[in-house]
């Protein structure tokens, strides 16, 4: 099977259920709760595009999920070099659409890409809206990012600490401790911009 096919289908599959948890977001940590933090800590580093694609990359995401979307959402791209974007987030995300958002940017779907490394990894400090799996982990700072040799296309992973690793699936909406962390080397190489 092409595998350009089984990407699209993959992605295609992941916004179909975001969707369906986004309809479902008063049984999640999901934005009807939300209240955005304006002194948030949200950041998104991301090599691999210009700062114009990553621009329509976000216009893209902001249009797929202006239904569910806080109105105030707002990002500020800043270029570190010709191909790797600091983003911040000064009308804060809620926690589903910061996952959403660092595999959007990954698999970009509408922009073409094709023979690109793309890497993203964000960083937030873990808040009770990020629907935790164990409240001792409220107030540590994480890492997300899409595992290496992802084959899903549709889980984030985060790191806590140095040792703690979950997988975050979008299709069960729950964080599962795993033991591989999977971290790229090009993931470990934006952490500092994080910092």
């Amino acid at each position: 099977m092409d595998t350009k096919f089984v990407v699209a289908f993959s992605i295609v599959i992941g916004l179909l259920v975001g969707s369906f948890l986004l309809r479902n977001a008063g049984k999640t940590a999901g934005n009807s709760a939300f209240t955005p933090n304006f002194q948030n800590d949200k950041k998104i580093a991301v090599s691999g595009l210009t700062h114009s694609e990553v621009s329509q990359v976000v216009a893209d995401f902001r249009t797929v999920y202006a239904d569910s979307i806080h109105k105030a959402f707002s990002v500020l791209v800043s270029p570190q070099s010709d191909e790797v974007m600091l983003i911040t987030l000064p009308n804060d995300i809620d926690s589903l659409h910061f996952h959403f958002l660092i595999n959007y940017l990954q698999y970009p779907g509408e922009l073409d890409v094709t023979g690109r490394h793309i890497t993203v990894i964000g960083s937030a400090t873990l808040g009770s809206e990020f629907n935790l799996p164990d409240s001792t982990i409220a107030g540590r700072r994480a890492l997300f990012y899409i595992p290496r040799e992802d084959q899903q296309y549709d889980e984030v992973y985060v790191q806590v600490g140095q040792d703690v690793i979950y997988v975050n699936s979008f299709a069960r909406d729950r964080w599962k401790v795993v033991s591989d962390a999977r971290m790229s080397e090009s993931v470990e190489s934006l952490k500092a911009l994080l910092a």
